[in-house]
């Protein structure tokens, strides 16, 4: 087995980060001819919760080197900004014989270890007003450090792939397109479980449903001034029930900009804040809603978009570049700066929602599970092909001396 190492932190920060990780072990462990054995990492202080959260059973090690205050990562990151390694993590690598360490935000393993990056998406590049001069600076030198350091650097689509060619352009070969399929909460939806937690959250009749984390790219703004639209013209005002993370590290009053607007217009019966609920609920509001709204000014994969396409759900989305690109059956698009657009398109939906249909979701389903397994296999035919190119660099080395 190829011993893989996956760096995983800071998860209750991320949730969208924590659940593509899941999603990926999740695959892997479909896998009927797996070759790669996933050891996961963690600061020592989080690793029953993640175990705990993951419950996969793959090994999971939790070290000193991780936790953010400790003198063991302190002196790591020092390391590595003086003499280009951290000797530190690389020794717990070696420790628990890892061949290859995936998905690192940057190549800090050091040598003897081939290394994949990971890059999310380029929105600092293209929301440049949403971030710090700091923060900029960060992610340009980390993911330009990681573009030069890693053996190859997996992007979630074609269109993060030409953002990191544009980027990165003398490392352009390393880019690697791994389109993601999200783990599915649920395996049918049952009526009874649906009427709890509709009481739980108050929750209407019919509702829209925006899943997405409270982020200011997420573009949450758009669907309140559609509301606004529709109030001001008179019309059927629906609902439309948020739920994710409160909290952008990178805007911290968005989510206050958010509800004066929804005070300030009188909005307080359509917009409906939930906060983060669990998973398998958010699959529960998804199934049951008029529809799903993505309205997001950028994105690298959406996780929305696939957890609409795993259920067969009607989504109304942003016309984005990758939204389009992941080519949900079900969708309608609309300009994410056009609140009217938004506004005529609630109005459709909200008059006569698509029917679902709950007799075709084993068949959705099992489409998805082939669209799951297929991206565990790519994935580790990226790791395959770049443990061969390792030793056949070995060979070539060896047989020069």
């Amino acid at each position: 087995m190829i011993r893989v190492g996956f760096i995983i932190k800071d998860i209750g920060s991320w949730t969208g980060g924590f659940n593509y990780y899941k999603s990926l072990l999740c695959a892997l462990k479909k896998l009927s001819r797996r070759v790669i054995e996933p050891v996961i990492f963690t600061a020592a202080s989080q690793t029953a919760e993640i175990e705990a959260k993951l419950g996969l059973g793959f090994e999971c090690a939790g070290l000193s080197c991780l936790e953010g205050k400790s003198l063991l990562s302190y002196l790591g990151r020092a390391l590595k900004k003086t003499i280009g390694r951290n000797p530190v993590l690389e020794k717990s690598l070696a420790k628990h014989k890892i061949d290859v360490i995936s998905h690192v935000s940057n190549a800090e393993a050091g040598a003897g270890i081939i290394k994949i990056g990971w890059i999310p998406d380029f929105q600092h590049i293209h929301l440049s007003q949403m971030f710090s001069a700091e923060l900029l600076e960060y992610r340009n030198r980390t993911y330009l450090e990681m573009a030069r350091e890693a053996d190859a650097v997996i992007l979630s689509s074609k269109d993060a792939l030409a953002d990191y060619k544009k980027f990165a352009p003398e490392f352009a070969d390393k880019g690697r397109v791994l389109n993601f399929a999200q783990m599915v909460a649920v395996d049918k939806f049952d009526a009874a479980r649906y009427e709890a937690i509709k009481a739980k959250y108050c929750l209407p009749e019919k509702y829209f449903y925006i899943p997405n984390q409270f982020w200011k790219h997420k573009n949450h703004l758009i669907a309140l001034k559609a509301l606004k639209a529709l109030k001001d013209a008179g019309a059927p005002v629906p609902v439309i029930v948020f739920s994710g993370l409160a909290r952008d590290y990178r805007n911290a009053g968005y989510l206050s900009e958010l509800e004066k607007y929804i005070g300030d217009e009188g909005l307080e019966r359509s917009a409906l804040m939930l906060g983060l609920i669990d998973y398998e609920e958010v699959y529960y509001l998804i199934r049951y809603s008029a529809a799903v709204i993505n309205p997001s000014l950028f994105e690298g994969w959406s996780s929305t978009v696939e957890e609409c396409k795993a259920i067969g759900k009607h989504i109304i989305l942003s016309n984005i570049g990758v939204h389009i690109e992941q080519a949900p059956q079900n969708a309608e698009y609309f300009d994410p700066a056009d609140a009217a657009g938004l506004a005529a398109i609630l109005s459709k939906y909200h008059a006569a929602p698509p029917p679902y249909d709950d007799g075709a979701l084993a068949a959705k389903l099992k489409a998805h599970e082939a669209r799951t397994i297929e991206f565990a296999e790519k994935y580790q035919n990226i790791v395959l092909s770049l443990v061969e190119s390792g030793k056949k660099s070995k060979a070539v080395s060896g047989g020069g001396l």
